[in-house]
């Protein structure tokens, strides 16, 4: 229900727009007096900024009392045309604002670029950023930790922005976590290039901090285009409860989407491909209650943590800054295709603390085509995880290592798509001989009651993926047209 308001709300805004019935429009420069003029800003009103380059400008849009019905509009005088760089900060709080159209470049020297807060008790809420653009393109120093956009109060949606080239430590996107989920949602965001940071604190999504972990979030990462998101291994960390992450690409990410704390959360429909380059990783599983499903990965050429599939051990009573062991994991129609290690169970298992073993999980409906690899890399302690009907394509040597995965090995087909994916055919070798009671695949098409394994139901129609066209403003790509 809570999704389905996100979406009610961001339809009014596109049908409301800014030409309501009596709405002003009160154009802002860098020198404007801006406390005087937020004082006559009302529910409908457009705030409008002059095109320009704003360097060190400090803004601070504090509690805008939009509506439902007529949220305000922050927005800039030609979308792409407002450019704040240098020690800028830019800041708003309230309620039902939408901010448009903006640039923000080569930031540097505070430590938050952009914020949903006027201040530590002037918060907002029911917001969204829109067609914004985040980039660095020029050489900053690196010895300053900053976060791009900081997320905080509850319901915003942030999509259709561009970021890429942040080269210094901290995150280009937090979202920050209370003892109230926030359910936000970030969708068809293009998350350009990020070199490797060679540290930690590269990440470019962190939902959530170890000392939060415990409480839900309840935030939806959907329809994303992550392109070579390499500032460290984590490039979704996930530290909160409850979290979605559907439909993203993932392209050359010398990194995983890393479940590294909090439960409950669900990894569904992804796409992961390396491409052959290093380090280039899939899943992390550390926690409780967590579900990965119906997700495809391609020439992954990450190990250990890295692995296309990894599943870590864990410490007893564990810290919440620590590896809290996996209990329930379900790891269920996933498709596998030439990655250097497929599966790999009891990630950290060598340290002297990490000695808890995986439970109560189910491993089960998954392919795997390893092009000659074990698909099952260092087995330890197993006991805790149930593998049935997961299906390998037969190669020509089969590994000792796989046989806990109760792997049938057949000689299957698949072939090339239209959207780059290797899709099945009708086989009966793919046939589950048992129900998975998993409904959907990849593409969100139901299955039948005996499906195929694997993420994708043969022949059926598939949905193109999020690309550079779908994600991004809207503006760039009518600018280069």
């Amino acid at each position: 229900m809570k999704l389905a308001a996100i979406t009610i709300v961001t339809l009014l805004w596109i049908v409301v727009g800014p030409a309501l019935a009596n709405a002003k429009v009160h154009r802002i420069k860098p020198s404007s007096d801006l406390e005087k003029i937020l004082k006559r800003v009302r529910a409908g009103d457009t705030i409008l900024l002059r095109n320009g380059t704003w360097k060190d400008a400090v803004i601070r849009l504090e509690d805008l009392s939009g509506t439902l019905e007529k949220p305000i509009f922050v927005k800039a005088e030609a979308p792409g045309e407002v450019i704040f760089t240098g020690k800028s900060q830019f800041s708003f709080s309230g309620q039902y604002v939408v901010v448009s159209g903006l640039v923000f470049r080569d930031m540097y020297g505070l430590m938050d670029a952009v914020e949903f807060r006027a201040g530590t008790k002037s918060i907002a809420h029911h917001c969204r950023l829109t067609d914004c653009v985040f980039e660095q393109v020029n050489k900053l120093p690196d010895d300053q930790k900053t976060r791009w956009l900081s997320i905080h109060g509850a319901e915003h949606r942030v999509d259709h922005c561009y970021f890429a080239g942040k080269t210094n430590e901290g995150a280009t996107v937090v979202v920050w976590v209370t003892k109230e989920p926030g359910r936000h949602q970030l969708d068809h965001n293009h998350f350009g290039a990020r070199p490797e940071l060679g540290t930690n604190g590269g990440e470019t999504i962190r939902i959530g901090t170890s000392a939060v972990s415990e409480n839900d979030s309840l935030t939806v990462v959907k329809d994303n285009l992550f392109q070579e998101c390499d500032g460290e291994v984590e490039v979704i960390s996930n530290k909160s409860c409850g979290n979605i992450y559907r439909n993203n690409v993932f392209e050359r990410c010398a990194g995983s989407l890393t479940l590294r704390h909090g439960h409950r959360c669900l990894v569904d429909g992804n796409v992961f491909l390396g491409k052959g380059k290093a380090d280039t990783g899939g899943v992390r599983i550390i926690g409780r209650e967590h579900k990965v499903i119906n997700n495809y990965f391609e020439k992954l050429r990450g190990d250990s943590a890295l692995a296309a599939i990894a599943i870590s051990s864990g410490i007893r009573n564990s810290p919440l800054n620590g590896y809290a062991p996996v209990v329930d994991a379900l790891v269920v129609h996933n498709t596998v295709i030439d990655c250097e290690q497929p599966v790999r169970i009891g990630v950290g298992a060598g340290s002297k603390d990490r000695v808890v073993a995986p439970k109560e999980s189910t491993v089960a409906f998954n392919l795997f085509v390893p092009h000659k690899r074990e698909v099952l890399v260092d087995p330890v302690d197993l006991s805790g995880i149930s593998f049935r009907e997961n299906v390998c394509r037969k190669e020509r040597t089969e590994f000792e290592s796989d046989r806990p995965l109760n792997c049938r090995y057949e000689r299957v087909t698949l072939k090339r798509a239209e959207d780059g994916l290797m899709r099945p055919k009708t086989d009966k070798r793919l046939a589950a001989e048992s129900e998975s009671k998993l409904k959907w695949d990849i593409d969100r098409l139901p299955r039948p009651d005996l499906p195929a394994v694997g993420c994708d139901q043969p022949d059926t129609p598939f949905r193109p993926l999020v690309s550079e066209e779908t994600t991004g403003p809207t503006w760039r790509k009518q600018s280069s047209e």
